[in-house]
């Protein structure tokens, strides 16, 4: 079977079945006609969204953050740190692909250092906890689905340091932490 196309206007609508292919045609022959094309039922799969040049994952991350220290003079070779930090993170996904679930994250913290320093030693001393709640949201099946998380962390750390010359050092470190 033979069969000719003369030049023509095309109008009308096209609804694309949910296939790569039929969705791909249709992109195409909106590009090539005047005015808007509206594409009803499109594939959203990878090349069908690289052929609009649309995203296929969108990802916002806002984060705050404070933190405020106050160091201590040097009294006899010890120095020291007190401080508190906060944090609050909000993430948004968009696209079609699933990536990080969308979630707010509130961070507060207290901590504190102090440090001996004599001649080629160095000993220094810390302790933090952590507060952290977490509210994470999901759509599962177009039900926004929340989950909340609370956690207190603390954690400890210790260092020892020897300065042998100015090229070579040693040191020995502890610590605990949960995140």
């Amino acid at each position: 079977m033979q069969k000719t196309i003369h030049p023509s206007v095309a109008s009308g609508s096209l609804t694309a079945p949910s296939s790569k292919s039929m969705t791909q045609r249709a992109i195409a022959a909106g590009f090539l006609a005047k005015g808007t094309t509206t594409i009803l039922h499109p594939s959203y799969c990878n090349d069908s969204l690289a052929a609009l040049n649309r995203p296929e994952l969108e990802l916002r991350l806002y984060t705050q953050s404070v933190d405020l220290n106050l160091e201590t003079r040097n009294v006899n070779g010890f120095t020291g740190v007190i401080g508190v930090s906060g944090l609050k993170q909000d993430n948004q996904y968009g696209g079609q692909r699933f990536f990080v679930p969308n979630y707010i994250l509130y961070n507060s913290a207290a901590y504190t250092t102090i440090r001996w320093r004599k001649m080629k030693w160095e000993v220094e001393a810390g302790a933090r906890v952590d507060y952290r709640e977490q509210s994470v949201y999901r759509n599962i099946k177009g039900v926004v689905v929340q989950n909340d998380y609370r956690f207190t962390n603390p954690g400890l750390s210790a260092g020892l340091l020897f300065k042998q010359d100015s090229s070579i050092s040693w040191t020995l470190n502890a610590g605990t932490a949960y995140r």
